[in-house]
């Protein structure tokens, strides 16, 4: 590990000091998720505390996406949970356009949504979210400090969702050599 970007933070004391209940690791089937989702279990196997797959089915993508998913999550004895959004991109796209660079609703919409709702029925108070997003993916995910926090309301429940990107600092090497 150590020939690897270190996460942006030390992820079993965070976990620790931050009294995380439930982990929950993004997985769309991608290598930076599936990198990312390997590297927290292994980082956080030994802490006691459940850890899920999600994986977001926004009914747009192919039917292969899945099963690939099904199947790592399966090879690799995760835990999976597959969700879907609320209304179908279809209806989504006729109500708010197609979506654009600068129009960019069917993330919130199609993935982060479902996961947040997801982490809402959880029944946890301390819930940690662990995504692929590298800096340098693009000029905007450049400034990602790869940690976060968001406070979460829904229907009476009240949970802390705390956002960390392991793999933030990772080079694309980086990724194509913890793969292989």
């Amino acid at each position: 590990m150590s020939s690897y970007p270190s996460p942006p933070v030390d992820l079993p004391t965070f976990v620790k000091q931050s009294a995380i209940e439930h982990v929950l690791c993004s997985f769309s089937s991608g290598k930076d998720s599936l990198v990312a989702t390997h590297l927290t279990h292994e980082l956080l196997k030994d802490c006691g505390i459940p850890i899920e797959v999600v994986f977001v089915d926004t009914g747009v993508g192919l039917p292969a996406v899945r099963r690939y998913v099904e199947d790592v999550a399966e090879l690799c004895g995760w835990k999976l949970k597959v969700l879907t959004p609320r209304e179908d991109f279809f209806k989504l796209a006729s109500r708010w356009g197609m979506p654009t660079p600068k129009r960019r609703w069917c993330c919130r919409l199609l993935k982060l949504e479902p996961l947040l709702e997801y982490a809402a029925r959880l029944d946890k108070r301390r819930v940690l979210f662990t995504t692929g997003l590298r800096r340098n993916e693009s000029r905007r995910r450049a400034k990602l400090r790869g940690l976060y926090r968001r406070r979460l309301y829904r229907r009476y429940v009240s949970v802390s969702v705390f956002y960390v990107d392991p793999i933030v600092g990772w080079s694309d090497e980086d990724v194509e050599r913890y793969i292989v």
